[in-house]
């Protein structure tokens, strides 16, 4: 699998780690972080585009990419008690991208950027293709002995220049794969816990 090797401008990096710093840190519960980040992300030339329970999703502003002609979009990590953490999320996605099996590559939308602790990742926009568009992909990755629910939802398949590739895929997707190194999560967001004074040793 290849590096993560795109660019995108260091104001637009600590515009992503602020926002990010703030969804994940700052108390906000799923209701009000909507109203919130979109507030905040308006006012830095971005647009919130997606809501889920672990992720919110934020198309970045074109005039601030040069080198793109394409959007990007960033996704953004909630804070969960339970298996979805968003920031778990972010960082198998990040991992899994990086360390996976080269075959994987053809399956996997690319990041472009990532921070590196996983408080955002940024993508090429893919809007969610037509349902039989992803068939083959989908059997193939059957094939491969990997089922998770994110292979079989539409909304997780996104279409990029005339092909299709899974949008989502830090839940479960590296479980199926046998020696891919994925990071800790809990490890990292202990330590930003402890370096934000939330929990001490």
């Amino acid at each position: 699998m290849p590096e993560i090797e795109g660019e995108i401008p260091q104001d637009v990096q600590d515009s992503l780690t602020s926002l990010a710093e703030e969804l994940y840190w700052g108390g906000l519960n799923y209701y009000d972080a909507r109203d919130v980040i979109s507030e905040r992300a308006e006012d830095l030339g971005m647009e919130v585009i997606g809501i889920s329970d672990n992720r919110i999703v934020i198309k970045l502003g074109e005039d601030r990419l040069p080198g793109y002609e394409e959007p990007l979009v960033a996704k953004l990590p909630q804070r969960k008690s339970y298996g979805k953490d968003g920031m778990k999320q972010n960082i198998e996605e990040i991992d899994l991208y990086q360390n996976g099996p080269d075959w994987l590559g053809d399956y996997l939308a690319p990041i472009e950027v990532a921070h590196p602790r996983g408080f955002w990742l940024v993508m090429r926009f893919a809007p969610v293709p037509d349902g039989s568009s992803i068939e083959k992909k989908k059997r193939a990755l059957l094939d491969h002995g990997i089922l998770t629910n994110e292979i079989l939802a539409i909304e997780n398949w996104g279409e990029w220049h005339g092909d299709v590739y899974l949008t989502d895929y830090g839940l479960g997707v590296a479980a199926f794969l046998d020696d891919i190194e994925i990071r800790e999560w809990v490890d990292i967001v202990d330590e930003e816990d402890r370096r934000r004074g939330i929990i001490s040793d």
